[in-house]
């Protein structure tokens, strides 16, 4: 059934998500949160793993590698940026190592 009031509710989350102005400002400092996006698109190319095993075509399976490329290079691209961006993650008095040495 359609209602006025879960019209305006849906149009208030798309105003949500469609903000390419906020996003970009988002995106100009790195931030923890981005690991947030690598559990869905991992899952997401595991779902077509299974996908494509059971249909067993060739678009399914373009699929399929499209979406594990696509969890590697986010996989790894974080790594990247979670090393170089180290520095504002630990804190400036205490070296990475210092809990392993022994005195």
């Amino acid at each position: 059934m359609y209602t006025f009031s879960g019209s305006l509710a849906a149009a208030a989350q798309y105003g949500k998500v469609c903000r390419p102005a906020l996003f970009k400002r988002s995106m100009k400092r790195y931030n923890v949160a981005w690991w947030a996006y690598s559990f869905p698109v991992t899952v997401l190319a595991m779902a077509s793993t299974n996908y494509a095993e059971h249909v067993k075509g060739i678009v399914s399976h373009i699929l399929m590698l499209i979406l594990l490329a696509l969890s590697v290079l986010v996989s790894f691209s974080l790594t990247v940026f979670t090393l170089i961006n180290s520095k504002m993650l630990l804190p400036d008095n205490e070296h990475p190592t210092a809990s392993l040495l022994i005195v």
